[in-house]
């Protein structure tokens, strides 16, 4: 029997060779590109993380507790306006940090280092530039804000740091923005603005690939405001999630009915023959 199968692909060598060819290719094409797309995704979404915050959901002076989370951080923001000496409105936001913001934020700084007393500052590039300072640390840097008489007073202090622009990467409620400055706490009080907290949750990263956004459904409610980080969990490197997740089946599907249409026409061949 075995010498008959032998002879029979002895025969047909050729067209074996092609299928068994192109059977590899097919396989080989369908594992690179699966694997170019598993590498190229860890390395999109670690820059996510980078730029966008090492946070899956965010409260709003509501803390949340879950077992899936890892850490949590907060930073308080207040909003204060003045009049500047050509009597326009100038407005800011200014917070302060808990101290594993700095992790969830993955890199804050981009130079120097965090407020250590009432007097030191840090602030984000637009910030600097929207309001005419250069990038230098040790610069003056002077807020307005209102007392509650509703006078315009002045604030100085030293800038000792830069940082990234949470409140122009990071997801956030349009209502309540996050800090373009950062102070100590006894700094902020002493503004006296309208103030509020923002609570930021770190995922367990084994539960990365679950359904993040209806694990932050799950916390909302009318009488909060829940913020899904999507900049990270839900951009892949076909873009948003439910196309990365269509493309792996259209590349799943394209490879299995491509050995399949050669199969199918190696055996009509066969049956030709006989």
């Amino acid at each position: 029997m075995w010498t008959m199968v032998w002879k029979g692909i002895k025969r047909r060598e050729k067209e074996v060779r092609f299928i068994s060819i192109v059977t590899f290719i097919a396989i080989f094409f369908l594992c690179g590109v699966t694997l170019f797309q598993s590498v190229m995704n860890a390395f999109i979404f670690e820059k996510n993380l980078e730029n966008y915050g090492n946070w899956v959901v965010s409260s709003l002076n509501e803390q949340l507790k879950h077992p899936y989370f890892t850490m949590e951080g907060h930073i308080e923001t207040t909003k204060i306006v003045g009049n500047n000496a050509e009597k326009r409105v100038e407005l800011s936001y200014v917070g302060t940090i808990s101290d594993n913001m700095e992790q969830i934020g993955g890199n804050l700084l981009l130079e120097g280092r965090m407020p250590e007393n009432e007097h030191e500052i840090v602030a984000d590039i637009p910030a600097l530039t929207q309001r005419g300072y250069h990038y230098d640390l040790g610069q003056t840097i002077t807020l307005l804000y209102m007392n509650e008489t509703g006078e315009t007073l002045s604030k100085e202090y030293t800038l000792v740091g830069t940082m990234r622009t949470i409140s122009g990467l990071w997801k956030q409620s349009s209502y309540y923005d996050l800090p373009n400055y950062l102070v100590t706490e006894e700094a902020l009080s002493a503004l006296k603005g309208e103030s509020y907290i923002t609570y930021f949750y770190q995922l367990n990263p084994i539960y990365n690939e679950m359904n993040t956004k209806e694990f932050a459904d799950s916390f909302r409610s009318d009488k909060n405001t829940i913020i899904y980080n999507e900049y990270v969990y839900e951009n892949r490197l076909w873009g948003p999630l439910e196309v990365y997740r269509s493309m792996t089946l259209v590349l799943i599907f394209t490879s299995v009915w491509s050995l399949g249409y050669l199969l199918i026409g190696y055996i009509s061949k066969r049956r030709l023959v006989y």
